[in-house]
């Protein structure tokens, strides 16, 4: 989604906030001591399906964090996908920052 106005980063996390706490409402967490299943490697797989279909989860929230370019507003959704026990969120989380190079993610708030 991309907004034009002013400010449009700041509603974009604030929208992102609102769906993490919706999808831990409905998906609830899930176990920590299992793998955590990544979507396919194969280039032709939208990545945002593969979360949904392994996650469950909103599409847009997936794609949201997939096409943001921020280290810091990566980490500020890791803390509140955590706090949710948003699984998906966090694989998304985590793998968006891999890509860009970002500083290993916090699990707590400092």
């Amino acid at each position: 989604m991309v907004l034009s106005m002013a400010g449009g980063s700041q509603v974009m996390a604030r929208l992102v906030v609102v769906f993490l706490a919706a999808g831990a409402l409905l998906a609830g967490g899930g176990s920590e001591s299992s793998p955590t299943p990544r979507p396919s490697p194969d280039p032709s797989v939208d990545p945002v399906d593969s979360y949904v279909r392994i996650y469950g989860g909103l599409a847009g929230v997936y794609r949201s964090i997939l096409d943001e370019t921020s280290c810091d507003e990566l980490q500020g959704q890791f803390f509140t996908a955590t706090e949710n026990g948003s699984l998906g969120y966090q694989a998304a989380i985590d793998d968006r920052s891999r890509e860009l190079d970002c500083p290993e993610l916090l699990f707590d708030r400092p």
